[in-house]
C-alpha cells in the first residue's frame, strides 16, 4: 500500500471480501517470458467504456457555470496535486450517492475541461475508495495518467498502472484486453517493464509487460499488436525468443495491405538482432534465431493474379471447409488472406495462405472494369504451393476476362491445424463531436460551489 495525502491510501480496489484470489487476474504458467511495447500512444482523456451503467445525473462538486464547449476552449490545465479537502470532498461525494461508471466517466471529462487536473484525480480516487462499485481498466488508466501529469511520486503511477493491469487481465468477459495492450504502451514509455503491486496483509503480486502481452495475444488472436510490440521488446532486451516467437506469429497469417512490408521488416529486425547476438557473443542462440526465421517464412499457398490494359479484376478464392476469400472478407478462419487489391495501373491481386488446411482451393477471376480505350484483354494467374520451401511447385494459368473460368488447386501438407476465431467487427456510434458524453443530458442545476456536493 502506498500511503498518500492527508493520511489516505490508494486501496487495492480487489481488497475486498467478496473477492477471491483467482480473481485478481492469472499468471502464465508454462508461458515464456515474452511481451513488447510497440509505439507509445497519446492517451485521451475522453476514454471508451463498454459499462456505463445507470444514468444518475450526479456529477459531483460544480466548477463553473460556463458553457462546457467554452471551458473546453479557454481553460489552460493546472498542474498541482489535490487538497485535503478535494479529496475529502469528493470521497464524500461517491461515497453518500448512487453512482456508475459512465457518472464518473462523464464528471472526469467535465472536469478535464475546466482544467482542474487536481480534481480529476480526487474525483477518480474518491470513486476507487468505495468498495462497492465497479471498477474499469480504464479508471486506474486514466489515474496513472493524471499522477503523472500533476507531477505525483512515480511510484503512485506505477501502482495504478498495476491496478489497471489486474482489473484488464480478468479471466472471461470480466476482462479487457484490449486494455492490456494501451497498459503495456504506458509502462513502456515510462522504461517500467514490471510493477510489484502491494495487496494487503503481507501479499502482493508482480505485473508484467512480458506477462501482459503473452495474455493479449492470448485472447486476441489474429491480432497484430502484441506480436508487434514484441518485436520491440526483443530488440530492447537482447531476447531471441522473444524475436522468434514474434516473427512465427506475423509470418504465419496474411495482412491486408501490409503483408509484404511487415515480413520484410520482420527479416531485417531479425537479421539485426541476430548480429547484436553474436557481438555479444551469443553466436548459438543468433543461429537458432536465423533458423527460425527461415522456417517461418514458407508459405503453403501464394497466388498472384495480373493482368493487361487499364481496369480492374478482383480474385475470389473458395478454401477447403466452405470459406471465402474476397475484397469484402480479405481473411478467413481458416488462414487465408487477400493481402493486396490492384487496380488501374497496379494491376496485380494476391492472395496468400501461410499455414493453410489441405483441400482444394478455387479461384475465380470477377471483371470489375475495363477502360474501353485500353480494356483487358489478357490475365494471368500463377499459384505457388509451399512457397519458398523444399516442395515449392509453381503453376501458371492463362485467364480469359471476357469469359474466365474458375481455376482450383490441391494443397496438401498444409500446416495450419485450427481454425482462427471469428472476430465480429466492431460497432462504432458516432455522437456529437462537439459535445462527446453529453447528448440527452439534462441540463445543469445551479451550483454552489467548487468544493460543496450538489
Amino acid at each position: 500500500m502506498i500511503p498518500l495525502e492527508s493520511g489516505t491510501e490508494f486501496s487495492d480496489p480487489f481488497q475486498t471480501a467478496h473477492l477471491q484470489d483467482e480473481q485478481l487476474g492469472r499468471a502464465a504458467p508454462g508461458h515464456h517470458d515474452r511481451g513488447g511495447l510497440g509505439l507509445v500512444r497519446r492517451i485521451s482523456m475522453v476514454q471508451e467504456t463498454t459499462s456505463p451503467g445507470r444514468r444518475s445525473g450526479a456529477e459531483g462538486p460544480k466548477v463553473s457555470s460556463r458553457s462546457e464547449k467554452a471551458a473546453e476552449n479557454e481553460a489552460p490545465l493546472i498542474r498541482r496535486r489535490p487538497t485535503d479537502q478535494e479529496l475529502a470532498t469528493w470521497s464524500a461525494h461517491f461515497k453518500n450517492r448512487e453512482t456508475s461508471a459512465r457518472d464518473l466517466l462523464e464528471t472526469v471529462v467535465r472536469l478535464k475541461g475546466k482544467g482542474q487536473m487536481a480534481e480529476v484525480e480526487a474525483a477518480l480516487r474518491g470513486y476507487l475508495d468505495r468498495p462497492d462499485v465497479p471498477k474499469e481498466a480504464w479508471m486506474y488508466q486514466m489515474l496513472a495518467v493524471i499522477f503523472d501529469y500533476n507531477q505525483a511520486d512515480a511510484a503512485f503511477v506505477q501502482q495504478a498502472l498495476g491496478y489497471a493491469a489486474m482489473v484488464a487481465d480478468r479471466p472471461g468477459e470480466e476482462g479487457t484486453p484490449d486494455s492490456l495492450l494501451t497498459i503495456v504502451d504506458l509502462m513502456a514509455a515510462r522504461d517500467v517493464f514490471e510493477i510489484e503491486v502491494p495487496l494487503g496483509e503481507g501479499r502482493s503480486r508482480t505485473i508484467r509487460v512480458a506477462d501482459l502481452l503473452d495474455h493479449a495475444a492470448e485472447r486476441l488472436p489474429g491480432r497484430a499488436e502484441p506480436m508487434i510490440k514484441s518485436l520491440d521488446l526483443a530488440e530492447r532486451q537482447l531476447d531471441s525468443d522473444r524475436m522468434a516467437w514474434a516473427v512465427e506469429g506475423l509470418m504465419e497469417l496474411g495482412w491486408p495491405g501490409v503483408d509484404e512490408a511487415w515480413r520484410n521488416e520482420c527479416r531485417l529486425r531479425t537479421l539485426a538482432l541476430a548480429k547484436r547476438l553474436r557481438e555479444a557473443g551469443r553466436s548459438s542462440e543468433a543461429e537458432t534465431l536465423i533458423d527460425r526465421l527461415e522456417a517461418a517464412e514458407p508459405r503453403d499457398l501464394y497466388a498472384r493474379l495480373t493482368w493487361d490494359g487499364f481496369g480492374d479484376l478482383d480474385l475470389v478464392v473458395d478454401e477447403p471447409l466452405g470459406a471465402t476469400a474476397r475484397l469484402s472478407t480479405p481473411r478467413t478462419v481458416f488462414g487465408g488472406a487477400l493481402i493486396k487489391n490492384g487496380r488501374g495501373s497496379d494491376a496485380e491481386e494476391i492472395y496468400v495462405c501461410p499455414r493453410g488446411f489441405d483441400g482444394p482451393y478455387r479461384f475465380q477471376v470477377v471483371e470489375i472494369v475495363s477502360d474501353p480505350d485500353e480494356p483487358i484483354t489478357a490475365a494471368t494467374l500463377e499459384i505457388i504451393t509451399h512457397e519458398g520451401g523444399a516442395e515449392e511447385q509453381v503453376q501458371t494459368f492463362a485467364i480469359d476476362p471476357r469469359n474466365p473460368m474458375p481455376v482450383e488447386v490441391t494443397l496438401e501438407g498444409g500446416r495450419r491445424t485450427e481454425v482462427l476465431p471469428y472476430v465480429v467487427p466492431k460497432v462504432m456510434v458516432i455522437e456529437d463531436p462537439e459535445e462527446p458524453l453529453t447528448s440527452g443530458v439534462p441540463p445543469e442545476s445551479p451550483a454552489p460551489g467548487p468544493t460543496e456536493p450538489r
